[in-house]
């Protein structure tokens, strides 16, 4: 093979991997939308014997801790930063600004450069496509409660979020370790339509 520049074939390998994603015209019945996967809509069905199941659902604090911190931190740059430009201030006497900006930002476009290549991509597409992108919003979340909140409170909240996701991690691991259950049970574990 001949040499090629690094970035020439970082290039014809994503092009590639576009193209070949574009030629898929499969269908799924458990596949699911990309605007769907930050408030999992859709879960997704591994496997179904008697009386156990295994799914992949996203975590409804989790994914809601996501979901808010992704709007606190949006809210939180305009505030921010029409104050900073009404009151004339010297960003650099400001480091918090710049490092809670910074930080954020990366976070949210990580988020978000995640998202990106499922939005024009017309095969068909499951929730796991959204790991990735999950993670950089769980570390936006922590960056917001970190930088947003003074100790105590942020004590506090990270206890509540962690109880939280530990009750709910019991409460569905059933469907997600394929545990025994009975009908009435998975049917009360079925917060959304699209978990069936």
């Amino acid at each position: 093979f001949p040499k090629q520049n690094l970035f020439k074939r970082i290039y014809d390998l994503n092009k590639e991997m576009l193209l070949a994603n574009a030629r898929i015209t499969a269908r799924h019945p458990w596949e699911s939308k990309w605007y769907t996967w930050p408030v999992s809509l859709r879960g997704l069905l591994y496997y179904t014997g008697k009386n156990t199941r295994i799914n992949l659902i996203g975590s409804p604090v989790v994914y809601g801790l996501v979901l808010l911190s992704l709007i606190v931190f949006a809210v939180s740059m305009v505030f921010i930063w029409t104050r900073v430009a009404l009151e004339k201030t010297d960003i650099r006497k400001r480091p918090f600004l710049i490092d809670y900006t910074a930080t954020g930002t990366f976070f949210l476009l990580g988020w978000i450069i995640n998202l990106l290549p499922y939005v024009g991509v017309k095969r068909c597409a499951f929730l796991y496509h959204y790991l990735p992108g999950l993670w950089y919003g769980v570390l936006l979340a922590a960056c917001v409660i970190d930088r947003l909140l003074p100790p105590k409170p942020r004590k506090a909240v990270c206890t509540a979020v962690l109880v939280c996701a530990a009750a709910a991690f019991v409460y569905f691991s059933p469907w997600v370790y394929a545990l025994e259950q009975t009908p009435s049970q998975r049917i009360r574990m079925q917060w959304v339509k699209g978990w069936e």
